[in-house]
């Protein structure tokens, strides 16, 4: 029998026997327990915990929405499948833009918005669409993975209304706000991450929309949303902004004086008819129609018949 010396590295033996030659094969034998043994699982589950934390790092960095246009239509599918399917229109009226930025400013002519003219917007592609045509922004959360989109149209009375689409590209949740007449985004921000929304109308006021008296934009709701794209209202706190524009109108005697007249044609008074507009919209809103119809039967009657109608 021939001796040599065992071929194992120390740091890793604990007992090392003799390695013996036999006329079929050489083989060595270890017995005792290996040092080190325990810090090599300690390694392996080390690195096993490593490599599925990339794994869910490079997972949540792939796009899992896809982007088409079919036969005029744009089409947007998700995890849980389609999730807007639009006809595009080359009509003057309408338009699509893509969103650069949740900030976006919206402005143009006659109820069209135009690209030169607003903020945050870019040519919406018609031939090929794909979701790296979009830009992506941090919306649902800090992560930059949102894209947003707009849509709207015009109206032969220099109305407009428009949609702006916000779709996270890794889960697919996604929302939806309206607006009115090219009105600005007002965002509610917690920590520099917007968490919801203030909603305005413009839909309210005395004549028809083209020649309207008191127009302009009103508070209408107050919305929250999470990164699932739930919304919430919160009622309560429109109904209390809502509660305090109403207590603060008072009309002096001069202006009380104006509005037995129709004056509605008159743009010198154009202050006096969004103060009339403002308390009787926040008046009904806030459940004061006796109080409001009370008030509007001291004036001329064109007013009570336009807050009726």
């Amino acid at each position: 029998m021939n001796r040599e010396r065992c071929s194992v590295p120390r740091r890793l033996v604990a007992r090392c026997h003799a390695v013996t030659y036999n006329s079929k094969k050489d083989y060595t034998y270890v017995t005792g327990d290996i040092k080190g043994g325990k810090a090599m699982k300690k390694l392996i589950f080390v690195l096993f915990i490593l490599f599925f934390n990339i794994s869910l790092i490079l997972a949540s960095k792939i796009d899992n929405i896809s982007c088409d246009l079919d036969n005029g239509a744009f089409i947007i599918s998700g995890p849980k499948g389609e999730i807007l399917n639009y006809h595009l229109d080359d009509s003057l009226m309408n338009y699509e833009y893509i969103l650069d930025t949740p900030y976006f400013k919206l402005n143009g002519y006659d109820g069209v918005v135009e690209l030169g003219k607003s903020k945050g917007l870019k040519s919406f592609p018609k031939k090929k669409l794909t979701v790296e045509s979009f830009t992506k922004f941090a919306f649902f959360s800090r992560e930059v993975n949102t894209i947003g989109f707009l849509i709207g149209g015009a109206g032969g009375s220099g109305g407009s209304s428009q949609t702006a689409y916000f779709i996270n590209t890794q889960t697919g949740n996604s929302i939806k706000i309206d607006l009115t007449d090219m009105v600005e985004m007002f965002w509610i921000t917690k920590n520099d991450q917007i968490i919801g929304y203030k909603q305005y109308d413009t839909g309210f006021s005395f004549g028809a929309h083209s020649v309207s008296w008191g127009y302009k934009p009103r508070l209408s709701a107050i919305v929250y949303f999470d990164e699932f794209g739930n919304l919430t209202f919160d009622k309560n706190g429109l109904q209390s902004i809502m509660k305090s524009e109403y207590e603060k109108i008072k009309f002096s005697d001069g202006e009380k004086a104006l509005l037995q007249d129709n004056i509605m044609s008159d743009i010198k008074h154009r202050q006096l008819g969004e103060k009339l507009v403002d308390f009787v919209y926040y008046g009904l809103k806030i459940g004061k129609q006796k109080e409001v119809f009370e008030f509007l039967n001291t004036l001329n009657p064109i007013y009570i018949q336009e807050a009726k109608n």
